[in-house]
């Protein structure tokens, strides 16, 4: 079993596509695939096809900030999260988004930097800056990671800082 991609380049339109990529033999399936269009990454279930999560990322130049990266003194490249949605909660989508995301930053100019903004916009019993913390991020806000790691250390799954969807936290990867 061969996983073929297609994409717009190299063969003649005549052959009925564009171009074709043939990976390795696949020895088993695997659960997810994730199709990319540009900056949007949609991830599907390969049994059975439905949409799991988008995840909006691009490459860009980060000014210097103290938010991000603070020791950085001049502009870098980092991979810029912009928007990452899990259509299914607890399932390890946003986990599979992230260490995708991991991958394209240290396989480009990025050099494993990430940005994100992290808020609860969808359900405010979700803190989402304690997911991406346990991914390896932090933030420069010491106030807000103090609230991440006394709700890591009580296990609480209410936040008193994050519960507002407009307080969102700038984390950076490690």
């Amino acid at each position: 079993l061969y996983l073929l991609i297609a994409t717009r380049t190299r063969f003649p339109t005549s052959l009925g596509i564009d171009n074709i990529l043939q990976s390795k033999p696949l020895k088993k399936i695997p659960e997810t695939l994730i199709y990319n269009t540009g900056n949007d990454y949609i991830m599907f279930s390969t049994k059975t096809g439905e949409q799991l999560g988008r995840m909006n990322a691009y490459i860009t130049e980060w000014p210097p900030s103290k938010s991000y990266y603070p020791k950085e003194k001049e502009t870098y490249t980092c991979l810029y999260i912009d928007g990452l949605i899990a259509f299914k909660k607890m399932q390890g989508v946003g986990k599979r988004f992230i260490e995708f995301a991991k991958e394209i930053s240290k396989n480009s100019k990025a050099n494993g930097k990430i940005n994100i903004l992290a808020w609860c916009l969808d359900d405010s019993k979700v803190c989402p800056q304690i997911f991406y913390h346990k991914m390896g991020f932090t933030t420069a806000n010491k106030k807000h990671l103090a609230e991440i790691l006394r709700l890591e250390k009580t296990n609480t799954k209410t936040p008193r800082l994050f519960g507002n969807w407009n307080i969102p936290t700038n984390m950076y990867l490690e």
